[in-house]
């Protein structure tokens, strides 16, 4: 499960990470009653993990990049390794939920990824990438400009792509969730003091009118058990 990841973030990516730090936690409850942990997969330096800590959720984190595990063990309990090793980790033990937020993408094989954590025991699974039609890739595009999100994105996905792969994986779509549309282009400080005036339009208005363009692809699943006359919940 190799990944890059800065440990150091930008104010703009804070600011804009909130909302999405605050619809993980919604989709989570979405599904009833959390009353088991959470597992974040790919915890990376664990701000979804002290968000949702502070929220009230269980949380226990996994990635394999010892960094991460030092910055995510500030917040909660964390564990170095990949995906593959999370069974071997936590035996039988069912989960609330598993978080995976903004890791698919840097992954050389995501679908792998998702088979294995199909076998994760849990009530609901949430997932979340980059939005490839989100407005800044559509400027870019319309600008001409080939420069991709992040130089360690390998992969990148729509709404209809997304949940096919889901799909191919043996999850089944419950909701799909949105975190806020971003227009304000300027990053660093000033990015992340503009857009906090631009917060209410960004999450209350343009997220309702045109969801297809949030950010993130935030989706809630199941394990997809039909076949075996289970719901897998």
């Amino acid at each position: 499960m190799p990944r890059d990841i800065e440990i150091s973030q930008g104010a703009r990516e804070r600011f804009v990470r909130e909302s999405l730090y605050r619809v993980l936690a919604e989709a989570v409850t979405a599904g009833g009653r959390v009353e088991g942990r959470v597992l974040d997969v790919g915890c990376g330096r664990g701000e979804v993990m002290a968000a949702l800590t502070d929220a009230g959720f269980r949380m226990v984190g996994v990635d394999p990049e010892a960094e991460c595990v030092e910055a995510s063990a500030h917040h909660a309990e964390a564990h170095q390794g990949g995906v593959e090793d999370i069974a071997a980790m936590f035996g039988d033990e069912t989960f609330s939920a598993v978080i995976c937020s903004h890791v698919l993408e840097h992954l050389r094989d995501p679908h792998g990824a998702l088979c294995h954590m199909r076998r994760i025991n849990a009530n609901r699974y949430v997932f979340a990438v980059p939005n490839i039609l989100r407005p800044a890739r559509i400027v870019r595009a319309v600008l001409g400009k080939r420069r991709g999100d992040h130089p360690h994105h390998l992969f990148g996905w729509g709404h209809a792509e997304f949940e096919r792969l889901l799909r191919d994986c043996g999850f089944r779509v419950v909701a799909w969730h949105q975190d806020r549309v971003t227009f304000m282009p300027l990053g660093g400080r000033l990015g992340a003091f503009l857009g906090r005036w631009l917060r209410s339009l960004e999450e209350r208005f343009l997220v309702r009118v045109f969801p297809v363009l949030s950010s993130s692809l935030i989706v809630a699943c199941v394990r997809d058990d039909l076949e075996h006359g289970q719901e897998g919940v």
